[in-house]
């Protein structure tokens, strides 16, 4: 069980949507996929609560532009704004039961000209393996 808090869930759900986008080999796609969708699955309803309370934050603060609500940075209630939403943030979720998802340090490729295959690193964006680290992802 992990204590989360509104901010780990706010920054790793969209990761994890893009995690879940990502092509993987055939040989451990499906479980990294499996693994994926369960996590994003306990933290949807979190994630949908986070998302209304910043909605009615930016409401609150917010100035029309167009269709939308919007908070610039240079607005004189951004701070207010920053503040509430950044309080809210830190609050804890509760305990979620996450399985972490085992992506491979390697994966074996085939060579596009000889046919030979190979052991590559698999390769990430550090952004996503900083967010989603501590909580959600283990290299093996």
């Amino acid at each position: 069980m992990s204590v989360l808090t509104n901010q780990e869930i706010w920054l790793a759900y969209p990761n994890l949507m893009a995690l879940l986008k990502r092509q993987w080999p055939v040989d451990v796609s499906v479980a990294i996929a499996i693994s994926i969708t369960k996590i994003i699955a306990q933290l949807e309803e979190a994630y949908w609560v986070i998302d209304k309370e910043r909605t009615r934050l930016v409401r609150k603060y917010g100035v029309r532009v167009g269709e939308k609500m919007m908070v610039s940075p240079d607005a004189d209630n951004a701070g207010d704004f920053a503040l509430d939403f950044g309080e809210f943030l830190m609050q804890e979720c509760g305990n979620i039961k996450i399985e972490k998802v085992k992506l491979p340090r390697k994966i074996t490729s085939k060579c596009d000209k000889c046919g030979q295959e190979t052991e590559i690193l698999f390769q990430i964006e550090p952004n996503l393996l900083v967010l989603l680290a501590e909580h959600f992802i283990e290299v093996v």
